[in-house]
This record gives C-alpha cells, sequence and structure tokens, in this order.
C-alpha cells in the first residue's frame, strides 16, 4: 500500500538496470492503479519488447489499454497472453471484461463460462459473468452468478451489490 515508496524503488532499479523485467511491470501496474494509463502502457510495452513471452505483463498492459479505452490494442495484447497460456483464469476473465466493453457480450459471456470451467470458485468471472448477463437481459441467469460469487466470497460486496441492483433481491 505504500505505492511512493514502491515506485521510488522500482525506479531506482531501473537506473541500475533498464531491462529489470519485474521493475518495469510493476511500475506500469502502479500507474495502473494511480489511473496514469499512458504511461503505464510505455512501461508495459517495454517489458514485452524485451521479453515478448512475458505472460504476467501481457496481461496487465491489456488491462491498461482497456482503461484508456484503446479497446483494439487491449484485445491484441490480451489475445497474446492467451496464446502464451489459455487455460489462465485471469486471460480469460481479461478477454471476457474486453469483449464486455466493446459490446461484444455474446462472446464475453462465453469467455466467462471459460473462466469459471478452468476455476469454479473465479469471482471474477461470475460477477463479470452477472453483469454480462444483465445487459442482455438474462436475469434469472445473473442472479445466479452473483448468488455463485457471493456463496465463494460472502464478503465480496460487488456480488451482493450487483445483485440488489437488479431490484429483485430482498
Amino acid at each position: 500500500g505504500r505505492l511512493e515508496e514502491a515506485e521510488s524503488a522500482y525506479r531506482e532499479v531501473l537506473k541500475r538496470n533498464p531491462r529489470n523485467l519485474e521493475a518495469l511491470r510493476l511500475l506500469g501496474v502502479i500507474a495502473i492503479s494511480t489511473e496514469h494509463y499512458g504511461q503505464a502502457e510505455q512501461l508495459l510495452k517495454r517489458a514485452v519488447e524485451i521479453a515478448p513471452d512475458y505472460l504476467a505483463a501481457w496481461i496487465d498492459l491489456s488491462r491498461a489499454q482497456l482503461e484508456r479505452f484503446d479497446l483494439t490494442a487491449a484485445l491484441a495484447s490480451i489475445r497474446r497472453a492467451e496464446q502464451l497460456n489459455p487455460r489462465s483464469v485471469q486471460v480469460q476473465v481479461n478477454i471476457a471484461n474486453v469483449l464486455a466493453r466493446s459490446g461484444r457480450n455474446e462472446q464475453a459471456i462465453d469467455a466467462y463460462h471459460r473462466a469459471i470451467a478452468l476455476k469454479q470458485d473465479a469471482t471474477a468471472a461470475c460477477v463479470g459473468l452477472g453483469n454480462t448477463l444483465r445487459t442482455v437481459g438474462r436475469q434469472a441467469e445473473a442472479i445466479e452468478a452473483y448468488r455463485r460469487a457471493a456463496a465463494v466470497r460472502p464478503e465480496l460486496s460487488e456480488a451482493w451489490w450487483s445483485r440488489s441492483n437488479l431490484k429483485t433481491f430482498r
């Protein structure tokens, strides 16, 4: 939680070794968390240029691009991550997130289902699935997805809030 200190430490690492992949990636993650998405994208692009098979950097690059609403680039980056590890739950969830944000809801639903098939208790996939099902008017299925997320993590307020936002939950 001490982002300024972490950022300073990673910048020091990069002064000594500008090709340190973890420092580049983690600075990118810090930039995402502080909503400096352009800076995050630059750092993460450097990381994947140095190491084209660096899965975590491709995932984070896609997240930064998604936050910048560069949906074409975000999808290309997360598809590259999928080539590296098609069985990654995080990759499948991020594919679904990009597709949902792009309005490709049926494809997003399929990707959320792939993530859940890989890991039954993938709460991010369940909530994302619920949100997308709600968007396309499949309310009963959305409720079931939110219930699944809340059953796995009862403290997950997003699942409860999303379900109550349907105006059917008592």
